[in-house]
């Protein structure tokens, strides 16, 4: 049996995995950022060693568009707009952090932020796919 042809049943699933790796991965820094040590202080921190005006605020804005984008990407709820939301914070976070420092993630570049956009802006054009309380709640598709 082709393995396109068995496979096909099961398409509609496909951009699970893509959303839940996602979410998975906008959690977890999120929550390192709110709730870890050094929490938002040391982001704050961090952002305001960048240069990045307004620090304070943008430490938490940054930190709740990890962390509960994540949940809603995960939940399959609002997920065009938070993947527009997290691009940008990557965008910025390469720009003002990753960049200088090359492709390579291994040596601080911006290399993971680039997969992070590429799955990003899939889920822009395609939104969430199937399993998704816009679907129930809100009667999109």
């Amino acid at each position: 049996m082709c393995l396109e042809k068995w496979l096909k049943p099961y398409k509609s699933y496909a951009w699970l995995p893509l959303r839940f790796v996602l979410a998975a991965v906008f959690i977890y820094h999120g929550y390192g950022k709110l709730f870890a040590e050094p929490g938002i202080g040391g982001f704050t921190g961090m952002l305001s060693g960048l240069g990045v005006p307004s620090p304070g605020i943008m430490a938490v804005v940054v930190a709740l568009i990890e962390f509960a984008g994540g949940i809603l990407m995960l939940l399959g709820l609002f997920t065009r707009y938070v993947a527009v939301l997290q691009t940008a914070v990557m965008l910025v976070a390469i720009v003002t952090f990753h960049w200088a420092k090359g492709f390579n993630f291994m040596t601080g570049g911006w290399e993971f932020n680039f997969v992070l956009i590429g799955g990003l802006l899939a889920i822009l054009l395609h939104g969430p796919g199937i399993w998704n309380l816009e679907k129930k709640l809100l009667h999109r598709e």
